[in-house]
């Protein structure tokens, strides 16, 4: 339980910093406290990335196997990008949460940026001590 909330939390890290470099893509706040309420939708879009990653994510990377081999990877990018699509759909339905403007600049640009960011974030976890994997 430890390890997927400091997971959660990097994750939450990674798509702020996401948010922050990738035009068309943002993190709506719910009402709350102001300080409060950023945090923890920042927190519930981790937990709606990494459930979509987890329900869909595995099944369709197994399916595509294919179009990884056709197209040397690359379809890789596309389909995270319809993964981090995906999500951003599920929390913006309840008016907070990840948007996006547009699948191909923002979804697939944003989730390359979100993974290096994911990698970015855990690596600096790793050095400070937070979250190493045993």
């Amino acid at each position: 339980m430890i390890r997927f909330v400091t997971q959660a939390v990097l994750t939450a890290v990674a798509l702020w910093i996401t948010a922050a470099i990738v035009p068309g893509i943002a993190v709506v706040p719910f009402a709350g406290e102001p300080p409060m309420n950023s945090i923890l939708t920042y927190l519930l879009a981790a937990a709606i990335i990494a459930l979509v990653n987890t329900l869909f994510g595995t099944v369709l990377r197994f399916i595509s196997i294919p179009l990884y081999i056709v197209t040397l990877g690359l379809w890789s990018f596309v389909l995270n990008g319809l993964l981090l699509w995906t999500a951003s759909l599920i929390s913006s339905s309840w008016g907070w949460g990840l948007t996006i403007d547009r699948f191909w600049w923002s979804a697939v640009f944003g989730a390359i940026v979100l993974g290096f960011a994911n990698w970015l974030v855990e690596l600096v976890a790793r050095a400070v001590g937070i979250g190493s994997r045993d």
